[in-house]
């Protein structure tokens, strides 16, 4: 970020609040699935657990 009215950048620091609902009634669980299958499944790279070097190998196409 520019600083104002100053020469050069400053570092933009950034908080991220992320919400789990913890207990939901049917109707929010099947909202909920159904949001889901209407994701791509080549899209969901949140679910890998193939580490580092699974990942170098994956790129290079090993």
């Amino acid at each position: 970020m520019p600083f104002l009215r100053q020469q050069g950048r400053g570092d933009q620091i950034v908080v991220t609040r992320v919400m789990v609902p913890t207990k939901l009634n049917e109707q929010q669980r099947k909202l909920l699935q159904d949001l889901g299958r209407t994701f791509d499944p080549e899209d969901n790279q949140g679910d890998r657990d193939d580490g580092f070097f699974g990942r170098i190998k994956e790129a290079l196409g090993l």
